[in-house]
């Protein structure tokens, strides 16, 4: 059977007192952003983003990310179903996390002893081995905090898709999004 990626846009807007936006602080695109994504799960997404930018055929080989769920990934749900799932910008990178263990590599304060803890983590360590080198750098280029000659080093690397998967898991948490998604995958008709 034939499959397709698809890309989307969701847009938000801002008001500021540059022409270029560069004086908006990035918490008030986080904000935004959460806001619009409220919108969305509220009115359904096919009304707030409508049709795909752009679309592809997917070719027969499998990617990291579409990779079945392995035991690795059914142990990160936990006992008290409180595990949660990383998706890089560009779904490329995918990550299977309990909530504990990603809050505890995610809080104020200097993060990288528990991270890199973490990382020694056997359902977690399987997952970081499996992901590409160059798929990786790439992904983290995009970010922009980091430069060419720190990008080449990939134990590092890891550490840091991992530091950013654990932030990114404790923050949706904190803000009640994966409530709102659970309650929206519940409704009549969710995942068509």
């Amino acid at each position: 059977m034939k499959r397709y990626n698809h890309m989307f846009t969701i847009a938000y807007s801002l008001e500021s007192s540059r022409i270029d936006g560069t004086d908006i602080p990035d918490i008030e695109h986080a904000d935004a952003l959460r806001a619009r994504i409220r919108e969305a799960l509220a009115i359904g997404f096919d009304e707030a983003v409508g049709c795909p930018d752009d679309t592809y055929e997917i070719e027969e080989t499998v990617q990291a990310s579409n990779r079945p769920l392995t035991a690795a990934d059914a142990h990160a749900w936990g006992n008290d179903g409180r595990g949660r799932w990383y998706s890089s910008s560009s779904g490329r990178i995918e990550l299977a996390i309990t909530l504990e263990d990603a809050e505890a590599a995610s809080h104020p304060g200097p993060c990288d002893k528990d991270v890199a803890e973490l990382a020694r983590v056997p359902y977690v360590a399987d997952q970081l081995a499996e992901i590409d080198a160059a798929t990786l750098s790439a992904e983290l280029e995009q970010c922009a905090a980091w430069d060419a000659e720190e990008l080449a080093d990939h134990a590092h690397n890891i550490q840091r898709i991992l530091w950013l998967a654990c932030g990114d898991i404790s923050e949706l948490e904190a803000s009640g999004e994966y409530d709102e998604l659970d309650e929206r995958a519940k409704e009549p008709g969710a995942g068509k």
